[in-house]
């Protein structure tokens, strides 16, 4: 097990498939709402949280763009997750909650 929360941000931020429309929505997402919360889970289990502040593209030799997410320590926010286990769908290895239409978050 990793020991830092930094180490395991370093882990957590390389290698992302991210296609042309995920950039494009994250990007406005950045300029409209600035960090996004980020949760890492497995099996529904949270592990880690962080703050999303952006991404870059990885050197690559196999022809296919792979990148690395800007991630941070996250706020306090992080508490309501911490220990806790979240509804989770088989599938893609990404996926984002709690957003509707173009990018906002849900304002319920």
């Amino acid at each position: 097990m990793l020991e830092s929360v930094e180490a395991q941000l370093a882990v957590a931020s390389s290698g992302w498939d991210l296609s042309g429309w995920a950039r494009l929505w994250f990007y406005r997402w950045f300029e409209d709402l600035g960090p996004m919360p980020a949760v890492v889970t497995v099996g529904g289990f949270v592990l880690l949280g962080a703050e999303l502040r952006g991404f870059r593209r990885e050197p690559s030799g196999s022809g296919r763009d792979r990148f690395s997410l800007v991630l941070q320590p996250p706020g306090d926010w992080f508490q309501a997750f911490a220990d806790r286990r979240m509804r989770t769908w088989p599938g893609n290895p990404w996926q984002v909650e709690g957003c509707v239409g173009r990018g906002h978050p849900r304002r319920d």
